[in-house]
């Protein structure tokens, strides 16, 4: 879910780039609303990678990304074969991923 929210999120920039680019036209309600769910999507992004960072000793951002990638990665794998997990299991998994 969270994953397909960020992927809307990240098309609905283009499209609001390609409009203001191609048109010279500004909807000024569609750049609020664009500007509050990039914030909130890079205030969610840096809050997981600052919490990586402390638990974790890493290099470089690209180690941290990477981490957090395969971590999301398998943690939609383990959720999507989740009939074998009990229910602590389950939000366990869900709260704090797999990696």
């Amino acid at each position: 879910m969270h994953k397909e929210n960020i992927i809307r999120h990240l098309q609905r920039l283009y499209r609001v780039r390609n409009s203001i680019v191609h048109s010279a036209k500004v909807d000024y309600n569609n750049i609020n609303i664009f500007i509050k769910h990039l914030s909130d999507y890079i205030e969610s992004t840096m809050s997981v990678v600052l919490k990586r960072l402390e638990v974790n000793k890493f290099n470089n951002l690209e180690e941290v990304f990477a981490m957090v990638r395969d971590s999301v990665e398998s943690t939609i794998e383990v959720l999507k074969n989740s009939n074998g997990l009990d229910k602590n299991e389950y939000y366990k998994v869900l709260l704090n991923g797999v990696i």
